[in-house]
């Protein structure tokens, strides 16, 4: 109950669908959403934090949205310059760099970090063990990733099925 409180407010403050009951259950505890713009999965974490990861194909973007219910003086619309990584084999890759992120208000849910990426960061989630988000090397969230390939193909057919055409589909 608790997880589905977190992805309405999540997809509130992102703007689009209710997420209110998820389509599919995945191992690792993700659960896939179908709303009217995106698919999105969604985990939540010991310690408050939720990692909400929807594809919006209308616009052909990925949105990571790291939450905490620890973050309680977040602004809606504020934005961030955060270093994004991804831990492999026990590796560090950060080649994602500084992405910029925009902050909102989950009013008791907390606050969260929403960072719009292209779709090619599916691959690197579907692979890596661990994200994480620092500012300027002060940790925000590091957080469990495994188990993810198999419901980032769910919410890849979850999102062919919307059949939203992309920003570059012919115009009828």
């Amino acid at each position: 109950m608790m997880l589905n409180m977190l992805m309405m407010a999540a997809a509130l403050a992102m703007g689009g669908g209710d997420d209110s009951d998820p389509i599919k259950k995945y191992p690792g505890q993700w659960d896939l959403y179908r709303n009217a713009d995106n698919c999105a999965l969604m985990t939540s974490y010991k310690g408050g934090d939720f990692l909400r990861i929807a594809y919006y194909p209308k616009i052909d973007k990925v949105v990571l949205t790291f939450g905490n219910e620890s973050f309680k003086d977040m602004t809606t619309g504020k934005k961030f310059r955060l270093h994004l990584m991804f831990a492999r084999a026990g590796k560090l890759d950060d080649h994602w760099g500084v992405v910029d992120a925009v902050s909102s208000d989950l009013g008791q849910y907390g606050g969260a970090y929403n960072i719009f990426l292209p779709p090619v960061v599916l691959e690197d989630l579907a692979q890596d063990e661990a994200i994480g988000l620092t500012d300027d090397d002060k940790p925000i969230n590091k957080l469990n990733i495994e188990q993810l390939a198999t419901p980032i193909e769910g919410m890849k057919e979850c999102s062919r099925a919307l059949g939203i055409p992309g920003p570059d589909a012919p115009k009828t």
